[in-house]
Parts: structure tokens; C-alpha cells; sequence
């Protein structure tokens, strides 16, 4: 039964991967508000069960707009500096300022833009949307088309299709012949020969994609891809992912070799998570996902605990430590996983939410019991004392005008009693 689970889930993941079930299209408006990350907590579950049960849960978390999964590995790379953001963020602008200028006739300024933009977001393909680097490569072909370099321009757009075979043009963005252009290099791309990309890594049932689409777990391979450059992305929990950029040829396969390293702060990151797992479903655990917090620097961690075919999800504030839902999914023989795991999250996060916007019990004020008479009290009976004293202050105060003489050979003194406030 675990078998055929899992199958359908691989499919359901496969069908869910970015590019490998809809066109290119721009990302929603706002970003969405809070940030999460998952954890799978179940010792005894093997490695590609638990990859497989994390992505499929990453991707019914991301189908909610509110939402922006995380990926872990990512955050550690960001945070500890070996993933250059501002590079990241400078092909970004660089991409905006190009599409502005090609949108006001500005081709040439445009061109100069959008290839460094291409660059830029091919050397950070581990850590960008690829339909990022896949937007920049039509623009550069659009601009091509703007200035008429006609043959450039449909070279630039068989690379693209080559391996974003979905991209879908934008007609906002066509100046020139780019349609007729872009239409004539998709036929080419239909035409060309198949060959086969084989990914190994140096981590056994690391995640592979290629072009943006989960193929399996390493040692896995892909076939029927057109003849050309295409990238391989391999991940795993724990590590750094890593891309490469392979030709296939119809005469021989392509290999994507790919080592992957340890993510820096992971280790830290597991220790927090060994600690929070025995005690998983408490009302609180503040000084560990304390620790999370620190390292991810996110709003929320899901944590789902498997037993067999029953999965039981938790979800906790790492603000505060406290826990927002808990929810629960079996997935049957004949139940379809992609949409078990959907209402798992929803369930997830309607209940979550709703605890999140609830408003903070105020404390009851205590009930009124029997008091004591006053005159029980001891700060009665203090200040009944103070002014006892200070009524006897004048007796036992005297003004002294001067000292009494001591007859010789004896000897003399005084008492003298202060009340002081």
C-alpha cells in the first residue's frame, strides 16, 4: 500500500513541479504575508518517502496565497553569505530597467540590459525562480527582434523553448517581427532530435529535476529532451542545491554530475528539531523553535509526523512558540494523494489563521473573598505603634539646656531615645 502511495504522490509532485503543468506566467501581485517551512518527524521512514512527503506538502502549502514556502537550505545559504542576494537582486533591476526600455522603443539600451540580466540569473539558478532566467532570455530575443536582427533573435528563442518548451510569448512585450519569430522557433524546437540527460550525485536519493520538473531521485535519468542546453537541478535536505547546465545530443546521453555540501547551520538547525520531535503536539516549545527562528529567521514551521499511512501536521508560531493547528490525513489505497494532502493544508491553515487573528484573553480579575477586619491587619497595629511613640516623644525627649556636672570620682552618662521617621 506504501508503495502505491507513494507512486501516486511522485506523480502528483511530477504534475505539481514548476513548468511541468502550466505556462509561464507572471507571480501573483503582493507576496504573500507569512513565511513557513516543513519538517517531516518520522525516524524510520526512508529517504525518498520522506523527500516525497515533504514536496508534497510543500506544494499544497504553496497553493495557499497567503503563504511563502521556504525552503531551508536556501534560507541557511542566504543567511550565512555563500548565496550572493545582491547579485540576485542586481540582475533583477537590471531586468526591470531592460523590459522598460524595450516597452519605449529603446531596443539597443534594452539589449545591453537584459543579456547581463540573463547572465546574472543563469549564475543564480540554485536560488531564483527559473522563470525568471526564462522571462530575461525572451526579452533578449524580443529586443533582438525589435532592432532586426532576425536570426539572432530566433536562435535566442530556440535556447529558450529548448528547455522551457511551455513558456508562453507575451504579447505586451512583441515589438517587430517577435511573433512570427518566436512561432518559428517553436516549430524548430518540435522538429529537433531527442536524446537522454543522467543525473548522478554524490548524496543517494537526492531530488532531480530537469528543467524545473521533478524526474526522481538520484542515481535517475530523463529522456526525450530536445538537443540543446538544458539544466539539471538536484537538491536534498540538509544540503545546498546545485545546478547544471548540460548539452544533450541525440547520439549519446548527457551526464549531470553533480557534489553536493553540507548547508552551513544545519546542524544546528537538527538539533533543534531532535529536541522539539518527543514532545511534538505541546501547547508550547518556546526555547526550541526559539533556535529555528534564529537560523531560518521565518514565521512558521509545519511539522508532520507519518505512521504508516496516517499523517498528523502541526503547525507552531516560532514568535512565540505556541501551537496555531494540528490537523490529520490518511491516504488510502483508493484515495487520490495530490488532493488528500490539499485538504490536509487547508485544514492546516484555516485553523491556524483563525487562532492567529484571535485576540489575546485578557486576565479575569480576581474574585472578591472574606477579608480580614482591619484591625487584624499588621499595618493596623504598626501604625498604632508609631504613633505611640511619637505621643511619648515629648517625655522622652526633654530639651537639655546644659550639662549636669559628674561629682569626682564617678561616673556620668546619659540615655537618650530618638524616634526617627
Amino acid at each position: 500500500m506504501i508503495g502505491r502511495a507513494l507512486g501516486a504522490i511522485c506523480l502528483s509532485l511530477a504534475l505539481l513541479s514548476p513548468g511541468g503543468a502550466a505556462a509561464d506566467v507572471a507571480p501573483p501581485g503582493p507576496s504573500p504575508r507569512t513565511t513557513v517551512v516543513v519538517f517531516v518527524v518520522a525516524d524510520d521512514l526512508p529517504g525518498p518517502s520522506r523527500a516525497t512527503t515533504q514536496l508534497a506538502v510543500e506544494r499544497a502549502l504553496e497553493r495557499n496565497p497567503r503563504l511563502v514556502v521556504e525552503d531551508k537550505d536556501i534560507r541557511l545559504a542566504q543567511r550565512s553569505g555563500a548565496y550572493d542576494a545582491d547579485a540576485a537582486q542586481e540582475a533583477r533591476g537590471l531586468l526591470a530597467t531592460g523590459e522598460a526600455l524595450l516597452a519605449k522603443g529603446r531596443a539597443a539600451d534594452a539589449l545591453v540590459r537584459l543579456d547581463a540580466a540573463a547572465h546574472g540569473l543563469e549564475a543564480a539558478l540554485p536560488f531564483v525562480p527559473k522563470r525568471e532566467l526564462a522571462r530575461a532570455q525572451y526579452l533578449v530575443g524580443a529586443a533582438h527582434a525589435a532592432l532586426g536582427h532576425a536570426d539572432e533573435a530566433r536562435r535566442t528563442f530556440v535556447r529558450l523553448l529548448t528547455w522551457r518548451p511551455r513558456f508562453a510569448l507575451d504579447p505586451r512585450v512583441a515589438p517587430g517581427h517577435t511573433v512570427v519569430l518566436f512561432d518559428a522557433a517553436r516549430r524548430a524546437v518540435a522538429s529537433l532530435p531527442r536524446g537522454r540527460v543522467r543525473v548522478r550525485a554524490n548524496i543517494a536519493y537526492a531530488q532531480a529535476y530537469v528543467d524545473g520538473v521533478f524526474v526522481g531521485f538520484t542515481p535517475t535519468s530523463k529522456a526525450g529532451l530536445p538537443a540543446g542546453d538544458h539544466y539539471v537541478t538536484v537538491r536534498a535536505e540538509g544540503y545546498v542545491r546545485q545546478v547544471a547546465k548540460v548539452t544533450v545530443r541525440p547520439d549519446r546521453s548527457a551526464f549531470a554530475r553533480v557534489e553536493l555540501t553540507r548547508s552551513p547551520g544545519r546542524d544546528a538547525v537538527d538539533r533543534a528539531v531532535a529536541a522539539i520531535a518527543p514532545r511534538l503536539g505541546a501547547a508550547a516549545l518556546a526555547e526550541p523553535l526559539a533556535r529555528l527562528r534564529e537560523r531560518l529567521d521565518v514565521d512558521h514551521a509545519v511539522f508532520v509526523a507519518v505512521d504508516g499511512a496516517s499523517y498528523t501536521a502541526f503547525v507552531y508560531d516560532l514568535a512565540s512558540g505556541s501551537r496555531l493547528a494540528r490537523a490529520e490525513a490518511r491516504i488510502g489505497d483508493d484515495e487520490d494523494p495530490q488532493r488528500a494532502f490539499l485538504a490536509l493544508a487547508d485544514a492546516l491553515y484555516t485553523e491556524a489563521f483563525r487562532v492567529a487573528a484571535a485576540p489575546a484573553a485578557v486576565p479575569a480579575a480576581p474574585a472578591a473573598g472574606r477579608r480580614r477586619p482591619f484591625y487584624r491587619r499588621w499595618w493596623f497595629w504598626t501604625g498604632v505603634g508609631v504613633a505611640a511613640a511619637v505621643a511619648a516623644a515629648p517625655f522622652l525627649l526633654p530639651e537639655r539646656r546644659a550639662a549636669p556636672s559628674c561629682p569626682r570620682d564617678h561616673v556620668c552618662g546619659e540615655v537618650v531615645f530618638r524616634v526617627g521617621f
